[in-house]
């Protein structure tokens, strides 16, 4: 394009993306390539939150796996780890929130590091209401006894039935040190700066939608821009409305009022929707209701090969372990050939042969005498 100056010029400043994934660094450099000196250290990639969080996952998994004593009822198992997801993803949003700053950064490790113990049944870290429900009914009632508290906590708490994970001090710290090992002072501002690339995701799912698989190759044609234009307007708040009207002036139509009433009607509609699925209360039921759902159809221990590591080999896809299974053709029990089965083949049946003990009609050799039976001859 046409350099304007450096007043005019746009940096990508900041990129937050997965980190398994080499293109962040690759854009950041190319930029310097395109606009020179001017654009040097104003790049910075920054990991997803989604993303950094899974990897945490990842973790968690494979701790398990190479400790048994994590392993067995109300230990640690595929709902649980799905509670710490959810945990520490809070964590993170609120300090984003709260303007990243050192305060903010502080609070959010503090409230991290009180995941694990609040889920061991320790809450003498947890500092926030809002994330536990133990220290929310002692609290309200200051006068009450640990029994009483921690009966009326379960009776509150809508996740695990208020049952705590069942595991040992040494398990409990070694979960603790997995937390630490990548949430800390070093990295949380990082994390907490990035963002997070579900919309963006969602955005060219839609496109996707459109060109019937994101891995055909139309990156260079007019189809893929087509369909990329087609999302952004069908998807987005008021774009759809944006969309219609311009173009009904393009094409000279003018909006009746019925026209008018319904887009302003549907804009209303949306907007409402979008605060309701927004909301932290129907984020929460969509949280409980998935692990309720979890628990209910029995996925507690499955579905573990889904989580793969953060790392994924360049070299290996996705399904190279996966063996195809040859289909079994059948055949005709008439005609041997395939397509058809015996009660619809053309061909006429066989008729049975009789295979009696002794055939008098064929000319061959004298039948061999059966052991131990004796075999009267009839001269004819």
């Amino acid at each position: 394009g046409e350099y304007r100056g450096d007043e005019l010029a746009i940096f990508c400043r900041r990129i937050s993306a997965d980190n398994d994934t080499r293109a962040p660094k690759n854009a950041i450099q190319e930029q310097v390539n395109i606009i020179g000196k001017a654009a040097e250290g104003k790049g910075e990639h920054n990991p997803d939150q989604g993303h950094t969080v899974k990897n945490a996952n990842n973790k968690f998994y494979k701790t398990r796996d190479q400790n048994p004593s994590m392993g067995g009822a109300r230990c640690v198992s595929n709902v649980r780890i799905k509670s710490f997801h959810t945990d520490l993803r809070k964590a993170i949003v609120e300090c984003t929130n709260e303007g990243n700053n050192a305060a903010a950064q502080a609070k959010c490790l503090k409230q991290m590091y009180a995941t694990i113990p609040h889920h061991s049944g320790d809450h003498s870290q947890c500092f926030q209401e809002k994330c536990c429900t133990y220290l929310k009914v002692k609290n309200a009632n200051p006068a009450w006894t640990g029994e009483e508290v921690e009966t009326e906590a379960a009776m509150r708490s809508l996740r695990h039935r208020g049952e705590y994970m069942s595991i040992g001090m040494k398990a409990r710290k070694i979960l603790e040190d997995v937390v630490k090992s990548m949430f800390n002072e070093k990295s949380i501002g990082r994390i907490a700066a990035g963002g997070c690339s579900n919309a963006s995701e969602a955005l060219f799912g839609t496109i996707v939608m459109f060109s019937e698989g994101k891995r055909l190759n139309l990156d260079q044609t007019d189809g893929w821009k087509a369909m990329a234009e087609l999302a952004v307007c069908i998807t987005g708040q008021g774009n759809r409305d944006k969309t219609h009207r311009q173009l009904s002036a393009l094409l000279g139509i003018e909006l009746t009022a019925a026209e008018i009433a319904s887009l302003e009607k549907q804009a209303k509609k949306n907007e409402q929707d979008r605060k309701r699925l927004n909301g932290e209360s129907a984020k929460n039921q969509r949280t409980k209701t998935s692990l309720m759902r979890a628990k209910v159809m029995g996925k507690d221990s499955s579905k573990k090969e889904s989580y793969r590591s953060a790392q994924v080999p360049m070299t290996e896809s996705a399904k190279s372990k996966v063996k195809s299974k040859t289909a079994t053709v059948r055949k005709c029990g008439i005609c041997r050939q395939p397509g058809h089965t015996a009660a619809t083949c053309s061909m006429p049946r066989s008729t049975k042969r009789k295979n009696n003990l002794l055939e008098w009609d064929v000319d061959g050799p004298e039948p061999k005498k059966p052991k131990n039976v004796e075999v009267t001859y009839i001269e004819w």
